[in-house]
């Protein structure tokens, strides 16, 4: 099919989100629109896409559960038959029902999704979980999803037939409650309102920049990182036992991240084939494989075939097989 317009939706309060779905919407050979819900709007309708256009809906993951406040915003689009793709960034622990229920909110409002992954970045209130991620690794992963993105859209004629099937429960996991509400330190803030004018929950007053209304913060920490003044703050005691709390749950180390796509399209996993087979012609041990073996190298311009358990593009206890030509 030949497509219009790429659209990117996203909602990235600390911008790891942002560096992931623009590290992967460059490699959709599409001229992009980007439309941020991390700045406050009016819940008026903002675009209906067409077919042939190509939608990215990335998120950070809180509680392990899409945003309220992204959803809120979601109905501000609508599709008609639009293929879309999901990114979803997880602070190191785990991002449990965000993907299903993304794909679901996604599909109920027109859309046809073809594609998802799920990339571990910096904790948003604890940095020192995930810092610096996304890094060099995550980035170029999140650039190997948009090839595999756009590697279908080129080829599609019709993407009604899809199905995705990705991992998640109904009925989905509670949201937490929020406890860590950022503060103003009076002796630092000048009251220039930048904090306010950047929330996304329009939480801070522009008249009152330090006051923080409760009822509306969802302690995404946006206004403590790009405080020029260094005047947001969360309180010290409560920080540290969040950090307490996370690091037990949390893995700074995670690995990266899992995609998933229709299964039978076996090009689509040229990737992993790759790595697979380079791993192989060295003669090391295949991890992920139904049983791990290895091939000396004077085996390496065999025809091999392998049965892959690939676990960072599949869901766990997929078998699919790949014929290599070496």
């Amino acid at each position: 099919m030949k497509m219009n317009e790429l659209k990117l939706i996203y909602f990235s309060p600390t911008g790891t989100t942002h560096k992931v779905v623009m590290e992967t919407a460059r490699s959709i050979d599409l001229k992009s629109v980007s439309f941020d819900l991390t700045i406050k709007k009016d819940l008026k309708p903002v675009a209906k896409f067409a077919p042939n256009d190509f939608a990215l809906f990335a998120i950070p993951v809180y509680y392990g559960r899409v945003p309220a406040l992204f959803l809120k915003y979601l109905d501000l689009f609508s599709g008609n038959g639009t293929p879309a793709a999901l990114v979803a960034t997880y602070g190191c622990r785990e991002y449990e029902d965000a993907l299903l229920e993304l794909k679901t909110e996604v599909e109920k409002r027109g859309f046809k999704v073809i594609g998802a992954a799920a990339f571990p970045a910096e904790h948003s209130i604890v940095n020192s979980i995930g810092a610096r991620r996304p890094n060099k690794a995550d980035l170029k992963e999140a650039s190997e999803y948009g090839i595999s993105l756009n590697r279908i859209i080129k080829k599609e004629d019709s993407f009604a037939s899809f199905d995705l099937k990705v991992p998640g429960n109904t009925p989905y996991r509670k949201y937490g409650k929020n406890v860590l509400f950022p503060k103003a330190d009076v002796s630092l803030c000048t009251e220039c309102s930048a904090c306010a004018k950047i929330c996304p929950a329009g939480a801070i007053s522009l008249d009152n920049p330090k006051k923080t209304d409760h009822d509306k913060c969802i302690g995404c920490m946006k206004c403590v990182r790009f405080c020029k003044q260094k005047a947001r703050y969360v309180s010290a005691f409560k920080l540290n036992m969040a950090a307490k709390k996370l690091t037990k749950v949390c893995q700074s180390d995670k690995k990266g991240p899992r995609y998933f796509f229709k299964l039978h399209r076996h090009l689509l996993f040229k990737t992993a084939v790759r790595k697979i087979y380079k791993q192989i012609s060295i003669g090391r041990q295949v991890s992920g494989l139904s049983r791990p073996f290895g091939l000396p190298p004077s085996q390496k311009n065999r025809r091999i075939r392998l049965y892959c358990r690939i676990r960072r593009f599949l869901t766990p206890g997929h078998l699919i097989s790949f014929n290599i030509i070496m």
